[in-house]
């Protein structure tokens, strides 16, 4: 089994949803996390993890900057990451 297609970094501004997703050649694999820093990630409110066939989603609901992070997928000795980066909505001097 690999990656068909990768996690890209994402870059969101405070408040909004950021998606990582990646794409697998195979179907309704079972056994699959996500981290972030490491450490994993359990389904709640703030994480909505999805799996369509070959398609492996991760979302993040109402960002902020403590959200910024590399996130990763692991399948056995498999595994991809990209960078969350979260900016804030204000830019005040």
């Amino acid at each position: 089994m690999k990656v068909k297609k990768t996690m890209k970094n994402v870059n969101v501004i405070e408040t909004q949803e950021a998606e990582f997703s990646l794409e697998l050649t195979h179907t309704n694999v079972r056994g699959s996390q996500w981290t972030k820093n490491g450490v994993e990630i359990i389904p709640s409110d703030k994480y909505e993890i999805t799996m369509d066939g070959m398609l492996h989603t991760l979302k993040i609901k109402n960002c902020h900057t403590q959200d910024e992070s590399v996130y990763a997928f692991k399948l056995g000795k498999l595994s991809a990451n990209a960078r969350l980066n979260v900016d804030s909505k204000c830019k005040c001097i």
